[in-house]
């Protein structure tokens, strides 16, 4: 047994997949089939239920992701105790909705990689949806809490969210002097929106006043930067952070109810269950902590 084959273990126990976590792990399926064969072998014992194409685990299966997990945490804080001089290497992997993963692009990363530059970085998309598995990444920012409860998630940013038109449109269908009154225009839906359900939206202007309207949505999207272009455009009304708007000529949307809050737009930082986390994965959150919370 070594480190290299409990890791195999432990993501292809979370994705429950041999395919898929050989396509997380940059392995062929084979390969992962091997390491996974090798541990049963090794311990007389069959780690997980095969049915079709997924894989459950079997109860020596659990047990031995419980200790799997503890074993590759110890060995990250290990890696971490011999690098005493806290020099920042290795790999740190990060998902995030696009939008964001645009923002860091543009004006987090260039200069965190250049002061870091023994980093490996890897950036995965998840498109705002929520978080089954982190597979094996450090860390996930998400709008959403995770499915797996086993994971840790802890508010990163606690922004203000806007219902925003075009002057054309409101030409067009007059002004709203109320978010009730919104239920006669078109909406443009945000699919990561917890606020938006089952073709109602519920609003909180964070003074006392709060109310819900039934939506007609003539577009959806789960990129808040598309809902801004079509907010411009004047294709309806949306509720988006201001910062989806930054793209957008000035002249081109108009911030309706008197510019008040009307929803929080609030991400997470999520990470796995193991308790420890490398020094590199540390350094990143703080950082990015920071740059977002300065947005």
């Amino acid at each position: 047994m070594d480190l290299d084959t409990l890791n195999v273990f432990s993501v292809v126990a979370k994705t429950q997949s041999i395919a898929r976590a050989a396509e997380v792990l940059d392995m062929t399926t084979s390969s992962v089939s091997r390491k996974v064969k090798s541990l049963e072998d090794e311990f007389n014992t069959e780690l997980f239920h095969r049915g079709g194409r997924q894989f459950s685990l079997t109860s020596q299966g659990a047990l031995m992701l419980q200790r799997a997990e503890l074993l590759l945490g110890e060995a990250d804080n290990i890696r971490d105790l011999l690098s005493h001089d806290q020099h920042v290497i290795g790999p740190v992997r990060l998902m995030s909705p696009p939008s964001l993963a645009s923002i860091l692009a543009e004006r987090f990363l260039p200069d965190f990689l250049r002061r870091y530059p023994d980093i490996e970085f890897s950036l995965k998309t998840n498109f705002g949806r929520r978080i089954e598995t982190l597979y094996d990444y450090d860390i996930a920012i998400s709008p959403n809490l995770p499915v797996d409860t086993s994971l840790v998630a802890k508010p990163l940013y606690r922004g203000r969210r806007y219902f925003y038109a075009s002057p054309k449109l409101l030409e067009a269908r007059g002004v709203p002097s109320d978010p009730d009154d919104l239920a006669e225009y078109p909406f443009l839906a945000l699919f990561t929106d917890s606020s938006h359900h089952q073709g109602s939206f519920r609003w909180d202007n964070g003074r006392g006043q709060s109310g819900e309207f039934t939506t007609q949505v003539t577009f959806g999207s789960d990129l808040p930067d598309v809902l801004a272009t079509m907010v411009s455009e004047g294709m309806g009304v949306a509720c988006l952070p201001e910062g989806a708007l930054r793209y957008q000529n000035s002249s081109d949307f108009v911030r309706l109810f008197d510019e008040l809050t009307f929803d929080q737009n609030i991400l997470y930082a999520i990470y796995p269950s193991r308790h420890y986390r490398p020094h590199r994965v540390k350094v990143f959150a703080e950082e990015v902590t920071r740059f977002i919370r300065s947005l």
